[in-house]
């Protein structure tokens, strides 16, 4: 098993698992590499639905200054819920962290739509997953996306990119809802990828945005994504937007 990568935490008893189940080693008909791949993808989804499901600890850098006059940078320390519970939390009044008494950020605003929206999706996704592997429902969103996650060392590489690509767009889109206290800017400009109205979502604090479009003839929503590497792109994009709209606005 030289090479297969583990990292800390519960999921690494899925990856290590089916390369013991499948008794795939050097000689077994696989190649190394294609075994490495496929541990990869195994933790890789572990690792999306740890963020989905499990609490996690939060440091916030604050600065203080000690009686010599020098600055001094601080943290504090706070453990957050899953990704799932905190985006329950938005839009549920009185709503608990993970569904199962840990208490949420109560200075979130109650009823928020949207996050009631993309919780919906979320569930309602998850559920057609469990339903097509023929298993058992569990009673909240984050036991199945964990039963998925048990399931994975059985699908084949296709089906565990596709399950991969569908829980990465539920982690983004939920941690840009999620990673604030304010609200989101939300540009008046067309998505670049999909072209749909006032349908950008981006999240200032943590350079992250998302589109939030429903393509009615495709069944999905727009994926479009930009991460703290390519919101630049978005930038750019909505400054020229902006300045199109400005330069075409009859005077007064």
């Amino acid at each position: 098993m030289d090479g297969v990568r583990v990292r800390c935490g519960w999921p690494q008893v899925v990856v290590l698992q089916v390369v013991l189940d499948r008794g795939v080693e050097a000689g077994a008909g696989l190649e190394v590499g294609s075994v490495n791949d496929r541990a990869d993808m195994l933790q890789d989804i572990a690792d999306v639905a740890a963020e989905l499901c499990d609490a996690r600890k939060h440091r916030e850098p604050y600065t203080v200054w000690t009686p010599s006059r020098h600055r001094k940078t601080l943290h504090h320390e706070t453990t957050r819920p899953g990704l799932i519970a905190e985006l329950h939390a938005l839009f549920e009044p009185g709503s608990t962290a993970d569904e199962r008494g840990a208490r949420g950020y109560a200075s979130r605003p109650p009823l928020n739509f949207e996050a009631a929206a993309l919780y919906t999706v979320i569930s309602g996704a998850v559920w057609r997953w469990v339903w097509s592997l023929k298993a058992e429902l569990r009673d909240t969103v984050q036991g199945n996306v964990r039963l998925l996650v048990g399931a994975a060392s059985q699908m084949d590489s296709d089906t565990q990119a596709a399950l991969l690509s569908e829980m990465r767009s539920w982690q983004r889109r939920a941690a840009i809802l999620t990673g604030w206290q304010s609200a989101p800017w939300r540009p008046s400009v067309p998505c670049p990828a999909c072209a749909g109205m006032n349908t950008l979502v981006v999240n200032l604090a943590d350079q992250s945005g998302f589109c939030n479009a429903w393509l009615p003839g495709e069944e999905r929503n727009c994926d479009a994504y930009w991460n703290a590497d390519t919101i630049g792109i978005l930038a750019d994009y909505v400054r020229s937007q902006s300045e199109s709209k400005q330069s075409v606005t009859p005077a007064a």
